[in-house]
């Protein structure tokens, strides 16, 4: 937005709708009807579990625990995310939208995306962390999440978050691909009348060809950095949080079923933010199918909305509170608390660093 804002004729300079009139533009979007419906229920469908889950969460004794209010914080990210790569893509895609006209719009529109993208990727990356350390306890870790310091790293991940709102080139929505693009121009012109960097060599070296688009006018180095860093440190995560449950969870039954629990459930909160991350990390060196970028965008949904999903299969105490919520069986009023059959009091107050909320996450 510092682009946007500040230097306007800088803006106009890299998004200029004038190498063709409005209907040009227009005509070479791709209207897709059933695709745009089909973004935006599934979206809803997964919005409309999340915000109960998250009510229930916000008046639970949860809270105390530095995990929920990590994933508190996910869930608010997740659902700002939903209202971008369902709603407002669903809509873009039912019309055939391009870049142009209207850039200005979607410009914002994608800044914001990016985002609530980063903040909801790197929550993630912390919940993983955090769920390790109360696993490994290491001395010199053991408090860094410790009562309200975890609101410290929720405040790092805003300010970091903000910086690509501030500083971080944004992205347009394209239906040539029905994804989000920082390149405007991106299959719609002959680019190498006003992009040097776009042309590649005749044997499309490879080397070259990352090196000359990490340097494109419209390439976001902070968003290739951020997807790397993705990409590398929730495998590695997820894959010593499984690792460690496996060997400290498979001497009791209990211990089995959190395993395989836990398993699945980092399985699939990990595996579509990572599909997404990778997926639009690709997208912005090498062109790619238009199978390959639906796909993306609904891994990038699920990314958002699986932890909803999980909850409510996996989490007694969240399913038993929605459940509640919905019935209306206790008075608005009055704050949730945790039901007795879950095991906790509700005068309960968490330990510090309790690995007591393993079994509270399922």
């Amino acid at each position: 937005m510092d682009l946007y804002f500040r230097r306007p004729e800088e803006f106009r300079r890299r998004y200029n709708c004038s190498f063709l009139t409005d209907d040009e533009w227009w005509n070479r979007g791709k209207p897709n009807p059933i695709l745009g419906i089909v973004t935006m229920v599934v979206g809803l469908i997964q919005v409309v579990p999340y915000i109960p889950c998250l009510i229930v969460i916000a008046r639970s004794k949860l809270l105390g625990f530095a995990a929920y209010k990590l994933m508190f914080y996910v869930g608010l990210s997740d659902v700002s995310c939903l209202l971008i790569n369902s709603v407002a893509n669903g809509i873009l895609t039912y019309i055939g939208a391009t870049p142009c006209p209207y850039i200005d719009y979607k410009y914002i529109l994608g800044t914001v995306g990016i985002a609530t993208w980063a903040s909801q990727s790197v929550s993630v990356v912390l919940l993983a962390l955090n769920r390790c350390i109360e696993l490994w306890k290491p001395r010199y870790l053991l408090a860094v999440f410790d009562g309200r310091r975890t609101y410290f790293w929720i405040i790092g991940t805003l300010i970091y978050s903000s910086y690509f709102i501030i500083f971080s080139p944004g992205m347009v929505f394209s239906s040539i691909g029905y994804a989000w693009y920082f390149d405007p121009y991106l299959e719609l012109l002959d680019k190498s009348d006003y992009s040097p960097q776009e042309v590649r060599t005749v044997l499309g070296i490879l080397f070259l060809t990352l090196l000359g688009k990490y340097f494109d006018l419209y390439t976001n180095k902070v968003f290739i950095v951020h997807n790397s860093i993705i990409v590398v440190s929730l495998p590695l995560l997820y894959g010593l949080l499984i690792g460690t449950l496996c060997v400290k969870g498979g001497m009791t039954k209990a211990g089995n079923r959190i395993q395989k629990l836990i398993t699945v459930q980092s399985f699939f909160i990990c595996i579509f933010t990572l599909v997404t991350a990778c997926t639009y990390l690709y997208m912005q060196f090498f062109p790619v199918a238009e199978a390959v970028s639906i796909a993306a965008n609904f891994a990038w949904q699920f990314s958002n909305g699986a932890p909803a999903l999980m909850y409510l299969i996996m989490n007694s105490t969240i399913r038993r509170g929605v459940k509640e919520l919905i019935l209306r069986t206790k008075s608005q009023e009055s704050s949730y608390t945790l039901p007795s059959h879950a095991g906790v009091s509700p005068n309960f107050t968490p330990p510090r660093n309790s690995i007591g909320l393993m079994n509270l996450s399922l």
